[in-house]
């Protein structure tokens, strides 16, 4: 499993090397689009000294245009990440940001699937190898891999590698798995939703993770509430795309998320023709 490991990490950076060269494409015909220019002026913004970044890429509440950074999706993780702007003084490096999250997801992956077939697949048995080479493959021929990178630049990626990061920890009973969740849940109010599902998933899973689980799904709850605070949240737009499953206008925040889980379970005729329809 190590000569595979190695060969699969080399896969992967050189999937990383096209990542990289792909966005350097973009960056250079200015494929890109309003999302890149969002987070480029926060990014821009503070790592030039503004660290109360306002946003106008976007209008909300007319006649009044943009709002406060941190009310959009309270990601908060872009204030350290701004640092690395008064190093390299360009945007670009969002889009490397990115890249390595992307290839570092897949090498959390596939580093995760050749320890659990070296733990629980006997070496005398044989196809474990091939095993780890198609999750290899699946892991580098992911075509949603390159749309990502494509779609220009969001704190979803990112949160995904140190949402994997951290399910490795919780299922090796790592307590350094909260490190890593801090960092999902700096990554906005989206984000914290892959750490109730990381929760749920670890709940189901067995008695080993059940409290950890208990306790991601704790913790994103309260996370939610404090963006709710925060007057934030502004960006996930709840009343506009779920909206409909409460049967009436929701707010941003906590407590139209409440309102949107209540309204499915008085009327869950509503998500599930919903899931018909997309089926």
């Amino acid at each position: 499993m190590r000569r595979l490991w190695v060969v699969g990490a080399s896969v992967i950076v050189l999937q990383l090397a096209g990542l990289l060269a792909w966005s350097w494409h973009l960056w250079t015909r200015f494929d890109l689009t309003a999302d890149m220019a969002t987070f480029s002026q926060a990014f821009q913004q503070i790592g030039t000294g503004h660290l109360d970044p306002y946003e106008t890429t976007f209008v909300f509440g007319y006649p009044h245009w943009g709002y406060s950074f941190y009310q959009s999706h309270f990601e908060l993780l872009m204030w350290p990440l701004a640092l690395l702007f008064t190093v390299t003084r360009s945007t670009f490096t969002l889009l490397v940001v990115q890249d390595l999250a992307l290839a570092g997801s897949g090498a959390v992956v596939f580093r995760w699937a050749c320890e659990l077939l070296d733990r629980r697949w006997p070496a005398e048995r044989r196809g474990r190898s091939l095993v780890g080479a198609g999750v290899l493959l699946v892991v580098v021929a992911n075509p949603w891999t390159a749309w990502v990178a494509s779609f220009d630049w969001h704190f979803q990626p990112i949160a995904t590698f140190f949402a994997l990061v951290a399910a490795r920890d919780v299922w090796a009973g790592r307590r350094r798995a909260w490190i890593w969740i801090a960092a999902v849940l700096l990554c906005g109010d989206v984000a914290t939703t892959y750490v109730m599902a990381l929760g749920l998933a670890a709940v189901v899973a067995g008695r080993t993770t059940r409290r950890w689980g208990g306790a991601m799904i704790a913790a994103g709850v309260v996370w939610l509430g404090v963006v709710s605070l925060a007057g934030a949240g502004k960006g996930s737009s709840l009343n506009g795309g779920y909206g409909y499953l409460a049967g009436h206008p929701v707010s941003d925040g906590i407590g139209g998320m409440v309102a949107i889980v209540v309204g499915m379970l008085l009327h869950p005729s509503h998500p599930l023709s919903m899931l018909r329809s997309r089926w």
